[in-house]
């Protein structure tokens, strides 16, 4: 029985300044006439038309962490032992030493432009909610884990086990607060022209700025870039049930062989990138390109967006595309997005077959190997804090987040690899060469050959395409036009036809993808939305091969010190494969080679003395 409590955090600041100095055209040219002045004979006039200086605001992250366990080995017989435990976790949210944190909620009112969406702020105060976060945590977070050892027969032995863990809340890439946004809580010093031609200030005066505090505006995110929203199901922890089952046998020869299934579900992982409340609807793109009208009124917007919920919820006056109007939250600008933080919205599931035959020490040789065939499945590539496109090209569409269902891009198929060492039988104390004499055996005797191969199959695709316009969903992808379930590699193609020096003209006659499968949208109708996965299971690269051989001997020159001698020879074959493909439908290129792995042979030796 134990407790175990943890305490992460992270303090950050951005280095304020350098300040900035802005010199336009306009100070030194006629008013009403664009193509007259030059802001660089502004800036030899000293007439400064704006300028900042940043101020930062330090801030700290902390995340603590409860946990109580109890663990037993119930020893049930001489061959069957159970391994039985129990923990608990309350990892509550992320707060900030000083509760500066700002949220996007969804749920408030905007006071000024009287539509839902407001910012809120943590903290006690004028203007704060008078809580460190936004949304309730979860308390029941219990792992249990059960595994047995069962010695079948003297040889034979079953084991298996069965866990969930939950994923810690640490301050990965947090930047003090989620995303670096300070909004709310970062005061600016900025000096702007007063009127349009006019210099704010002479660069022989002097920089006039002052600090001006931030102010907790419940609107702010209809003017400032990139508000945060905590995600309201953010208390719930992500988790990953694992389990496995092996039958090891031992087999003559001083080996074991070891056959199991390995199984692993993660479910409710951080996937920020993946929650895009603000992302339009599919059914907007029937209004085409009156997407991208400009309108300064809700009088001024087409009656064909208004009766698809348009609306205008900017200050009046100001001109906004017709697509901002049809976003959920039409205030946030269109320049804008709101990052997402807390959203428990990644899974993955792994299954595997792995069969493994291991040699001990004997007659001077040893070995492991393994095969692995396996896939793994999920919709996020990390599970990473503010990920800064980590998690790219995703999701296709927020309401149907099924469609980022896919084969992983560190999904391989069969995987082996193999590790060993043989003892070369020649020299003294070995089979051949035990009376050899004493330069004979310093040149020939008491090597050891090492080994080590690594072999997998190749790599799922990503299939880019032309992005739709006037629509600010993440991505688009191609459509597969596939019915008959053919291979989606050319049957034409060769690797030996490669040409390095080839690869920026476009030969469709070379293709390593069969492009009459694969149509980029903006071929079909410039707002098209294509059906492809986000990585291809049945269109992966070429897989890879790799071989280290070593060479090693052993003297004792006198008792107490042994040098070692060692010639490596990393991916002793020179093996290389082609490891790049253009892989978007809308480039001429597409399906060619790009290029080729940057692998190539190393040799190296090394002498280490040990006294």
């Amino acid at each position: 029985i134990g407790f175990d409590y943890r305490w992460n955090g992270l303090n950050a600041r951005n280095d304020a300044g350098p300040g900035r100095f802005n010199f336009s055209s306009g100070v030194t040219g006629l008013p009403g006439f664009n193509q007259t002045g030059h802001g660089f004979a502004s800036m030899l006039l000293g007439e400064v038309s704006s300028a900042s200086v940043p101020v930062d605001v330090p801030v700290g992250s902390q995340f603590p962490m409860y946990s109580w366990f109890i663990q037993d080995d119930w020893k049930v017989s001489s061959r069957l032992t159970l391994n039985l435990g129990l923990r608990w976790d309350y990892q509550p949210q992320g707060t900030e030493k000083y509760d500066r944190l700002s949220n996007f909620n969804p749920f408030i009112m905007d006071p000024v432009l009287n539509v839902l969406g407001a910012m809120e702020y943590a903290g006690k105060g004028e203007g704060r909610n008078g809580k460190r976060m936004f949304y309730p945590n979860q308390h029941n977070d219990f792992g249990p884990r059960v595994g047995f050892a069962w010695q079948v027969t003297d040889r034979t032995t079953l084991r298996g086990g069965y866990g969930i863990f939950y994923s810690p809340r640490m301050p990965n890439g947090w930047s003090g607060v989620p995303w670096g946004q300070k909004m709310g809580f970062a005061p600016t010093n900025t000096v702007n022209e007063p009127a349009p031609n006019t210099a704010a200030f002479r660069w022989d005066d002097g920089y006039p700025g002052v600090v001006e505090p931030a102010k907790l505006d419940p609107s702010a995110a209809s003017y400032l870039w990139g508000p945060v929203s905590w995600d309201p199901d953010g208390g719930r922890v992500g988790y990953t049930q694992q389990w496995n089952f092996n039958i090891q046998r031992e087999l003559p020869g001083q080996m074991v062989l070891d056959i199991g299934y390995i199984g692993s579900k993660s479910t409710g992982l951080l996937a920020n990138e993946l929650r895009r409340p603000h992302q339009m609807r599919y059914e907007s793109l029937a209004l085409g390109d009156t997407l991208g009208q400009w309108i300064d009124s809700q009088a001024a917007i087409p009656a064909a967006a208004v009766a698809l919920g348009a609306r205008y919820a900017s200050l009046p006056g100001t001109w906004v595309p017709v697509s901002q109007t049809l976003q959920p939250f039409p205030q946030i600008p269109n320049w804008s997005a709101i990052y997402s933080w807390n959203s428990p919205l990644g899974f993955s599931t792994y299954h595997a077959l792995t069969i493994q035959l291991n040699k001990r020490m004997s007659h001077g040789l040893q070995f492991l190997s393994n095969y692995t065939f396996s896939k793994n499945i999920g919709n996020i590539s990390s599970a990473f804090g503010d990920t800064w496109g980590q998690n790219w090209g995703r999701p296709m569409d927020y309401y149907n987040l099924a469609l980022e269902k896919s084969v992983l891009e560190f999904d391989r198929t069969h995987v082996v690899k193999i590790g060993g060492s043989y003892d070369l039988p020649f020299g003294r104390g070995r089979r051949f060469g035990t009376n050899w004499s004493t330069p004979l055996n310093f040149f020939v005797g008491g090597w050891q050959i090492m080994y080590i191969g690594n072999y997998s199959s190749g790599a799922p695709m990503n299939l880019g395409a032309t992005g739709t316009p006037n629509f600010n969903a993440a991505t688009n992808r191609p459509f597969i036009v596939n019915p008959d379930g053919k291979p989606m590699t050319n049957p034409n193609f060769r690797a030996s036809d490669f040409d390095m020096t080839d690869i920026s003209t476009p030969r469709p006659n070379k293709t390593y993808i069969d492009t009459s499968l694969v149509i980029d949208p903006a071929k079909i109708d410039r707002y098209a939305r294509g059906n492809a996965p986000r990585m291809v299971s049945q269109l992966r690269g070429f897989p890879s091969y790799f071989e280290d051989v070593s060479l090693l001997k052993n003297f004792v020159p006198r008792e107490g010190v042994r040098v070692q001698f060692r010639a490596e020879f990393l991916n002793v074959l020179n093996r290389h494969r082609i490891s790049d493909f253009t892989t978007n439908a809308a480039s001429p290129l597409f399906g060619q080679v790009s290029g080729v792995s940057d692998d190539r042979r190393v040799i190296q030796f090394g002498l280490r003395a040990d006294f």
